[in-house]
């Protein structure tokens, strides 16, 4: 008797499953068959995303049209929004999401107004050798001229190999605190602390390393003239190091800066630059060795853009680094590691009509490098590479062409002036009246 009752129910059920329409990708359409699943219903239902003219918009960008996509779902913006917000901000596709990410952190960027904002993301990734669990947390407060920013990250990691598992464990967090004097001026502390832990099998004991930066903080922008405007960061105070390799503790330092220049719609310069440096005291826990060193690390990058709205344009980007650590070796031998790099990228652009479009670059890059193992050492590389397109009566006309040389200097590795002679030294003769076969 029950289950006639239950049977009963079971017929709208069945009803509404023959009647409803299959849940299915998008079809592709039918001119191109690359634009298969570009967008699909799952997307658009769940994030409200849409991915229409995705291979035009990337070829446009000379991107790969998953890496623009998954830029689109990570931010939650359709691939057009991310184009309009990377030519408003006056940079590249793929840097919008760290842009937008500094600027919601930047006391300088928001009003004095009373906010208090938290919010908290996890993920668990399962893999067959690998699980990862991440969490995040983001928190931000402000009444008035004070503000409060808290950024936290703790990843946990589990990795399976020849039956033994090892756990690895990272703890990141940053918290700034201040008063901003003026809309372009403000004054705070902040604190870093990085933490880290594995008990790595390979290894007699764990590994672990633990740092915390305790500084100064001090920011400005400015905008001498409509087209100008300029950011300047500076960060003074204490570092304290320990891992099982080394321990620091002294000063440390940090000025980073950004410049950005336009001249109406045919001229576009961005440039940013970081310099770090410590003046601290260094000790081995291994043999006891110490003495006072200094880092300094620096970078820079820019990106100039010319005539971006013409049939004819310029696309270039532009990196230095330089780095001066003074770090001990396996024996606890200081010694300077120096790291020199140059990176030049160049892009023409030609626009046939409204149906075809010809890229045409070259990329230049340089690499000296000074170890304590393999001494000086250069690398340097030089590519051009061309790719168009064109339609013509319905049908798309592609090619690419890409070609490089790369030159490497390496020392030959030869041993020290102590092991030389200790694998040349003559065997001593055998006492006097013992014989050898």
């Amino acid at each position: 008797m029950l289950l006639r009752k239950l049977s009963c129910l079971l017929v709208p059920i069945v009803l509404a499953v023959s009647i409803a329409p299959r849940g299915r990708a998008q079809p592709a359409p039918a001119l191109d068959p690359r634009f298969a699943f570009a967008d699909t219903t799952l997307l658009r239902d769940t994030l409200g995303i849409h991915f229409d003219r995705l291979f035009e918009l990337a070829d446009s960008l000379r991107m790969a049209p998953d890496t623009l996509r998954a830029l689109s779902v990570r931010l939650g913006f359709p691939p057009q929004r991310m184009i309009f917000l990377a030519d408003s901000l006056h940079t590249k596709v793929d840097s919008v999401g760290s842009w937008l990410e500094r600027e919601r952190f930047n006391p300088l960027a928001t009003h004095n107004e009373r906010t208090n904002a938290f919010s908290y993301t996890t993920s668990y990734n399962v893999q067959q050798t690998r699980n990862t669990w991440g969490n995040n947390s983001d928190y931000s407060f402000g009444w008035n001229q004070f503000y409060l920013r808290n950024t936290s990250s703790i990843q946990m990691s589990r990795f399976i190999s020849g039956g033994k598992t090892t756990v690895r464990q990272s703890r990141t967090a940053n918290t700034e605190a201040g008063l901003k004097l003026s809309p372009d001026y403000s004054i705070g502390g902040r604190a870093v602390l990085n933490r880290f832990n594995t008990d790595d099998p390979s290894a007699l004991h764990s590994v672990g390393e633990t740092q915390g930066d305790y500084q100064f903080s001090l920011r400005t922008k400015q905008q001498p003239t409509p087209g100008i405007s300029s950011e300047l960061n500076m960060f003074s105070g204490l570092l304290d190091l320990a891992s099982s390799r080394l321990e620091k503790t002294g000063l440390t330092g940090e000025v980073n800066g950004r410049l950005h220049h336009q001249s109406g719609r045919w001229f576009v310069h961005e440039l940013s630059g970081q310099v770090n440096g410590n003046l601290t005291r260094t000790l081995v826990p291994s043999t006891r060795l110490g003495q006072r060193t200094r880092d300094v690390l620096g970078s820079m990058t820019g990106a100039l853009n010319l005539f971006d709205q013409a049939p004819v344009g310029f696309n270039g980007t532009y990196s230095y680094g330089n780095t001066h650590v003074n770090t001990p070796d396996d024996a606890g031998i200081f010694r300077i590691v120096r790291t020199i790099s140059t990176d030049l990228n160049g892009t023409m652009r030609w626009t046939l009509g409204t149906r075809g479009l010809v890229h045409a670059g070259e990329t230049y890059s340089l690499s000296d490098q000074v170890t304590a193992l393999n001494g000086p050492s250069t690398r340097h590389s030089t590519g051009f590479n061309a790719d168009g397109r064109y339609d013509f009566l319905g049908n798309t006309f592609e090619s690419n062409f890409q070609t490089s040389f790369t030159q490497s200097e390496i020392p030959t590795s030869r041993p020290s002036r102590e092991s030389r002679a200790r694998y040349t030294s003559p065997i001593p003769p055998a006492p006097r009246g013992d014989r050898t076969s």
